[in-house]
C-alpha cells in the first residue's frame, strides 16, 4: 500500500524501501517556525506507515514546548541523539528524492554510510533505516535515525518536508478555490469544483431534510425514507441503481441522514459521471416505496443495535434531550421506538413527493470533470423537474438553561467516561471561531487535557475536546474516558479547571499559533480529498454559503486571544452544563 506522507503541489516520487528519510529545512527563514510547524506537520503523517516517526515527531514538539529559546534543530539533536540505532540493512538503498530545495547550495553528508550528491539531484544511499537530515544553511547540519522497522512503500516529497508544507499552505490559501455556483429556475443548487489529480468525481445529493423538520408522532421518517429510495424506481428495480453504479466502477456508494440533511453519494470515473444524473434525476421523481414494512423492521433493529443495546446508546441520546430543551436536534435521526413502529408508507409517500425536490436539493460535483461540459447535461436532466415545497421554517428558539443539568447512568457493561457539554451560537457568529481555538488548545495528544488527565493524573485513557458547529444552535463537549477505578469526581474537577484557565488567562502566543498551524494543515489536507470537499461544500452551503467551508482557516486567523477568553468566560459556565457519567455501579 502506498502511503502519502505530505501532500504538496509539488512532484513527489515513490520509494518502495525499509528506510525512511526525511528532510526538514531549517534555514533562517524557517527557524522561528520552530514547533508550531512541526506540529502542523504530524497531521501530514499516515498514523498507520509512519507510527514510530509521528511520535518522535510528537515527542520532539514536547519537548520545544518546554523551552522556547534553542534552535528547533538542537532540541531534534538532543531528543534524537539519545535514541539506540536501529538495525542495519543488508543492502543499501538508493532513493531519488528530487531537485534541491531553493536556499541549498551545497550538501554535505555526515559520512561514508550516509552519502548525499548534490548534482542538481538530492541522492540518498543508505544502510541504515529511518534518517532525519537537517539543512542548516544548505548544508546537513545533522543526522538522525527513525525507529521504522517495516517494510512500506512511502512517497516522499522532493522538497525539505516543512518548506515543503509551508508553500502548501501559501499556495493553497494565497489563492481562492475555484467553486462555481448555479441555481436553476426550479430552486435546485448546484456546486461544481474542478480538480484534476485523478480521474475520478465525488458525486453528491443533499436533501435538505432530516429529523429537524419531523416531529416527535413521526420520528424517524426521514431516515426511513432514505432507506427505502434504494428500492427502486418505476423504471428500476430494487437493487439496480446499486448494481448500476458498481458496475460503472463506482466506489463509496452510500446515503446518510443527520437531522438536517440526507445525503446520497458515489465516487465514479469521470467518465461515468452521466450515469449519477441519469439515476438520481429518476430517483428524485419516480422512487417506489417498495417493501416498506420489512424495512421498518430493519430500522427498528438498527435502532436497537445502536441505541437501546450499546452502554453509550441510550446515555448519549439522552444527553442529547438534555441539551436542547425547545429545539428539534433533541428528536432522534433514526426516531423513537413507538414513533418508528407507527410509522405508515402513507406517510412516507407524502414527505418524499412534497420534498424531495430541486428547491431542498444540492448537487455538488468535485473532481476531474469540465464545468462547462457537465453543466447543461446538469439542466437536461434536472432543469424540467418540478420545484416542490419548501419545508417549514423553524422558528422555535432555544430558552436560556436554567442551571446546571446531570446525568448519571450506571452500568456494569460500560466503559467508564464524563461528558461535558455546552450550547453555544450556531455557524455564522464569531465566536465559533473562537471556540474552535479552544478546542485547539485542549485537544490532541499535546493539549491541555490529555496532559493533565492522561498523561500527570493517570485518571483516563483518553481527553479530547470537540467544538461542534451547527445551523442556530452549537455544542461544545469535553469527553473523557476514565481508567477502571478511576475517580470520575476528581476528573471532571480536573476538567473545570482547565476550563477555568481558559476563562482566566490569555492563551499563549506560542500554543495559540500552533492551533492555527494545525487548522491550516487539515485543511490543506483535506482538499486533497475530492469526497470531503464535495460533502463539505454541500454541507456549508447547507449552513449558508459554501464559502464559510473555504474561508474556516482564514477566519481563525482573525481570532484573538482575547475573543478566546471571551468565549471561554460566556460559553464555559456550570449555568450552562450539561454534565453526564456513565459508570459501574457502586
Amino acid at each position: 500500500m502506498n502511503h502519502v506522507v505530505s501532500t504538496c503541489p509539488f512532484q513527489t516520487c515513490p520509494v518502495t524501501t525499509k528506510e525512511l528519510l526525511l528532510c526538514v529545512s531549517l534555514d533562517d527563514e524557517l527557524l522561528p517556525v520552530r514547533a508550531e510547524l512541526l506540529d502542523s506537520a504530524i497531521l501530514l503523517l499516515e498514523d498507520d506507515a509512519l507510527p514510530a516517526c509521528a511520535e518522535l515527531l510528537d515527542s520532539a514538539i514536547l519537548l520545544l514546548e518546554d523551552d522556547a529559546s534553542p534552535a528547533c534543530a538542537e532540541l531534534l539533536g538532543v531528543m534524537l541523539d539519545e535514541l539506540p540505532p536501529s538495525e542495519l540493512d543488508d543492502e543499501p538503498i538508493t532513493s531519488e528524492l528530487g531537485e534541491l530545495p531553493t536556499g541549498v547550495s551545497s550538501i554535505s553528508g555526515k559520512s561514508e554510510q550516509d552519502k548525499i550528491k548534490a548534482n542538481n539531484k538530492i541522492v540518498a544511499e543508505s544502510e541504515t533505516r529511518g534518517n532525519l537530515f537537517v539543512f542548516i544553511d544548505g548544508k546537513i547540519e545533522k543526522s538522525f535515525r527513525f525507529l521504522n522497522n517495516s517494510p512500506q512503500n512511502f512517497y516522499l516529497t522532493p522538497m525539505p518536508f516543512l518548506l515543503a508544507i509551508l508553500l502548501t499552505f501559501s499556495l493553497a490559501f494565497s489563492q481562492d478555490i475555484k467553486v462555481r455556483k448555479e441555481v436553476l429556475q426550479n430552486g435546485l443548487t448546484v456546486l461544481l469544483y474542478e480538480n484534476k489529480q485523478a480521474p475520478t468525481v465525488a458525486c453528491r445529493l443533499f436533501y435538505v431534510t432530516g429529523s429537524v423538520h419531523e416531529n416527535p408522532a413521526n420520528s424517524g421518517l426521514a431516515h426511513l425514507l432514505e432507506h427505502e429510495l434504494f428500492k427502486g424506481t418505476q423504471k428500476l428495480k430494487p437493487d439496480e441503481l446499486w448494481s448500476a453504479y458498481q458496475e460503472a466502477g463506482g466506489t463509496d456508494l452510500n446515503a446518510f441522514t443527520t437531522d438536517l440533511m440526507t445525503a446520497y453519494f458515489v465516487n465514479l470515473p469521470r467518465n461515468k459521471v452521466e450515469l449519477f444524473l441519469w439515476l438520481e434525476a429518476d430517483r428524485m421523481q419516480n422512487a417506489v416505496m417498495r417493501e416498506f414494512y420489512s424495512e421498518r423492521d430493519v430500522v427498528m433493529e438498527e435502532r436497537r443495535m445502536r441505541y437501546d443495546d450499546p452502554p453509550k446508546g441510550r446515555y448519549r441520546e439522552t444527553l442529547r434531550t438534555m441539551i436542547y430543551e425547545a429545539y428539534p436536534y433533541r428528536i432522534p435521526t433514526i426516531g423513537w421506538p413507538s414513533s418508528i413502529a407507527s410509522l405508515k408508507q402513507e406517510q412516507a409517500e407524502e414527505h418524499y413527493k412534497k420534498y424531495y425536490k430541486p428547491r431542498n436539493a444540492i448537487l455538488v460535483f468535485a473532481g476531474d470533470f469540465s464545468a462547462d461540459s457537465l453543466l447543461p447535461k446538469i439542466h437536461k436532466y434536472f432543469g424540467n423537474i418540478p420545484a416542490g415545497e419548501p419545508f417549514p421554517e423553524i422558528h422555535l428558539k432555544e430558552p436560556l438553561q436554567a442551571g446546571e443539568k446531570r446525568l448519571i447512568v450506571r452500568r456494569s457493561d460500560a466503559t467508564p467516561g464524563i461528558d461535558i457539554i455546552f450550547k453555544t451560537p450556531g455557524v455564522g457568529d464569531s465566536a465559533v471561531y473562537a471556540l474552535d481555538i479552544a478546542e485547539g488548545v485542549l485537544n490532541g495528544r499535546s493539549g491541555r487535557l490529555y496532559k493533565r488527565l492522561v498523561e500527570e493524573e493517570k485518571l483516563a485513557t483518553s481527553a479530547s475536546a470537540n467544538n461542534s458547529p451547527n445551523k442556530d444552535i452549537s455544542t461544545f463537549a469535553v469527553s473523557v474516558s476514565l481508567k477502571p477505578g478511576a475517580s470520575p469526581e476528581k476528573a471532571e474537577a480536573i476538567v473545570w479547571e482547565e476550563l477555568e484557565k481558559l476563562k482566566k488567562e490569555l492563551v499563549g502566543e506560542r500554543e495559540f499559533q500552533k492551533v492555527i498551524n494545525n487548522a491550516f494543515a487539515g485543511q490543506v489536507r483535506g482538499l486533497t480529498d475530492m469526497a470531503e470537499v464535495a460533502t463539505n461544500l454541500a454541507w456549508f452551503e447547507m449552513y449558508g454559503s459554501y464559502n464559510l467551508y473555504l474561508n474556516w482557516a482564514k477566519s481563525l486567523e482573525k481570532v484573538s486571544r482575547g475573543a478566546v477568553q471571551n468565549a471561554a468566560s460566556n460559553y464555559f459556565s456550570r449555568s450552562n452544563a450539561v454534565v453526564g457519567w456513565l459508570v459501574p455501579p457502586n
